[in-house]
């Protein structure tokens, strides 16, 4: 599991602080000060709270951030918790990404700083990115699956993304849709379940040549045109081998590597339509005994990423027309198209639960 951190009042407490310091600096100037506006949420992560709080000019804002907030930021200790959650969650694999708004605009080198603050305060991390105005983006473009901030409106625009969102704040704030606590403590106990109730991490799939997946998606159009319900996730057309947990995505890559090298094209036939527990319709293949083979390749050599609740499942390679609570007229239109045919596979899919594609293989030619 990838999880994305912010800095600023995540990883430290300075809010308090920064509102003390940016108030003796507008005082300094001479500033009409809001005071309704102190506890404003920077929504922008462009400092447009001080600008609203205090007036300050372009260039004044800019002095404030880059001089006052970095000298504070530089200087601010941890949370409590923090190395020690931080530290047992890379120990038990997850992948640690640093996501902060810091940027360019109003810092010199946004990324050392950064860095700087983490080696001395022996925070670990596996990657370091700022600019990070837009952090759903960010956190969309880096496969994040949970991301952490202090800002409820950063949270709840990762949420928009499909991606879990938690928020430490410690101002009685409240917002249904995003978990909130206010210690590393409980972050972590909570970062834990979620890894417990995760099904899964990757599926690998088995995927035809163009001429194949075309007749098999032909059926699953008809049964879409005829308004069947499908209950199955927008795969294409596939064989699935298995599911895995693994929360280092390029090692597990590599074990898959590996395996694949051993593996060719394969022509595959289908006779016949067939389901299970009438909610599942299926294309069958004939030759069962070749997927099997593959199947124990990948059983063999990702034996540390296989599910448990999978270990003693009988493998049934089948290729899912539809997934339906009554299938009566979905077997009708589909035994009309169906015809008994021979199929290639060409391809080895890896996908996350999300159904993004992770990587494709080409399979070698027999």
């Amino acid at each position: 599991m990838r999880i994305g951190i912010d800095i600023d009042n995540t990883l430290t407490d300075v809010q308090k602080e920064l509102n003390n310091a940016a108030y003796k600096y507008a005082t300094r100037l001479n500033k009409k000060i809001n005071l309704k506006d102190l506890n404003l949420i920077d929504k922008k992560n462009d400092g447009n709270i001080y600008q609203k709080a205090f007036g300050f000019t372009y260039e004044e804002l800019k002095y404030f951030l880059k001089d006052i907030q970095e000298n504070i930021t530089n200087n601010a200790i941890p949370r409590e918790g923090v190395l020690e959650f931080i530290s047992k969650l890379h120990l038990e694999g997850y992948e640690i990404y640093i996501i902060t708004a810091r940027d360019s605009e109003f810092h010199d080198n946004p990324y050392k700083q950064s860095e700087q603050w983490l080696k001395k305060n022996n925070i670990y991390y596996d990657k370091l990115i700022v600019n990070a105005r837009n952090k759903g983006k960010v956190c969309k473009e880096e496969k994040v699956d949970l991301f952490i901030d202090d800002n409820i409106n950063n949270c709840l625009d990762v949420k928009k993304y499909g991606i879990k969102a938690i928020s430490l704040n410690t101002n009685n704030c409240y917002e249904d849709k995003i978990p909130i606590f206010d210690n590393w403590t409980d972050i972590y106990n909570y970062i834990k379940r979620v890894k417990e109730n995760k099904k899964y991490d990757y599926v690998l799939q088995l995927g035809f040549d163009k001429q194949t997946e075309d007749f098999i998606q032909n059926i699953k159009n008809t049964l879409k045109e005829k308004n069947i319900i499908d209950k199955e996730k927008n795969w294409k057309p596939h064989i699935t081998i298995d599911l895995y947990n693994c929360d280092n995505e390029e090692l597990f890559i590599k074990y898959v590597d590996k395996i694949v090298n051993n593996i060719k094209t394969l022509n595959i036939e289908f006779k016949n339509l067939n389901n299970f527990d009438n909610k599942t319709l299926y294309v069958e293949p004939v030759n069962k005994n070749d997927l099997q083979k593959i199947k124990d390749l990948f059983d063999s050599g990702l034996s540390k990423f296989k599910l448990e609740n999978r270990k003693n499942r009988i493998y049934k390679p089948h290729v899912t027309l539809c997934t339906n609570d009554g299938l009566t007229d979905a077997i009708k239109i589909s035994t009309n198209k169906f015809s008994p045919f021979v199929g290639k596979i060409a391809y080895l899919w890896i996908y996350n639960p999300k159904v993004d594609l992770i990587k494709e293989y080409s399979l070698e030619e027999i």
